[in-house]
């Protein structure tokens, strides 16, 4: 296209709109027109093109070439290389839970409206705390269950 500098409106730069009409994409949208995790396509580095700026506050995000991203999953390497990270996939999966029983829990519930978010915080005895790869499922003493990542901000359990 050629526009030169600038935005095309707040999304990205017009020089990310020519990368794309060429057929470089982020990892992302990659990824997804792939069918393929997002960290196989960043494995490859004979795909990466160039960094545009995306984003109204001129965030840097790296490219890709479809097609160079395509021809390497052909090839041996990027089959291992999807082989690998669908094992690791699988294995979290597989993971095995522990289970804490009669634990102190708190964490933060969240109302209002997303821009003026308020946050309450709770807490909880006597919980029961599944936690599975990077999830926590609690269930507290009244039977009430719940799900929270276990590095979500204000969520904290301890065995009593």
């Amino acid at each position: 296209m050629g526009y030169g500098q600038g935005y095309d409106g707040q999304s990205k730069s017009w020089n990310a709109v020519d990368a794309e009409d060429r057929g470089e994409f982020p990892a992302s949208v990659c990824a997804r027109k792939l069918a393929v995790p997002v960290k196989v396509v960043k494995w490859c580095r004979e795909a990466r093109t160039d960094a545009h700026h995306t984003s109204s506050y001129y965030r840097r995000t790296m490219y890709y070439d479809l097609d160079a991203l395509r021809y390497w999953l052909s090839a041996p390497e990027g089959q291992a290389a999807l082989a690998e990270v669908r094992a690791e996939k699988r294995a979290e999966r597989k993971a095995s839970s522990q289970v804490h029983e009669n634990c102190k829990v708190e964490w933060l519930e969240w109302s209002g409206p997303r821009d003026h978010p308020k946050s309450t915080r709770c807490r909880a005895e006597g919980a029961r705390v599944e936690v599975k790869g990077q999830t926590a499922t609690i269930t507290l003493a009244d039977g009430q269950t719940f799900r929270k990542r276990v590095t979500t901000r204000g969520f904290d359990f301890r065995s009593v």
